[in-house]
């Protein structure tokens, strides 16, 4: 679990320090999973922006217009479905950037 957690919270890689062979730094040229994981997160990052502030103006038009009132448990159970999903992608997504699938 450690791993993990030091996989998911670490830095992302940008330079490689004194290569074995001939001595000298080089860029790091990430793996293609890495890469698109990393642009999968960045975009997750800007919707995470968007939505938290947002977030008031839309919680206050849905008061206005009643839909708190009328949440049942068929709404419920279907957002509770769309959220799990985009955890469990975001979970994978997270695992791939941190090298587990590689």
């Amino acid at each position: 679990m450690a791993t993990f957690t030091r996989c998911l919270l670490g830095p992302k890689l940008y330079r490689q320090h004194r290569n074995g062979r001939t001595g000298q730094g080089a860029d790091y040229i990430p793996h293609p999973l890495e890469r698109h994981s990393d642009r999968i997160l960045g975009w997750a990052s800007v919707m995470w922006s968007i939505t938290y502030y947002s977030c008031p103006f839309l919680m206050l038009t849905a008061y206005r217009k009643g839909h708190f009132f009328t949440m049942n448990y068929e709404k419920v159970i279907e957002t509770s479905g769309y959220l799990t999903c985009v955890t469990i992608f975001l979970v994978g997504v997270f695992c791939a950037r941190g090298g587990y699938f590689l």
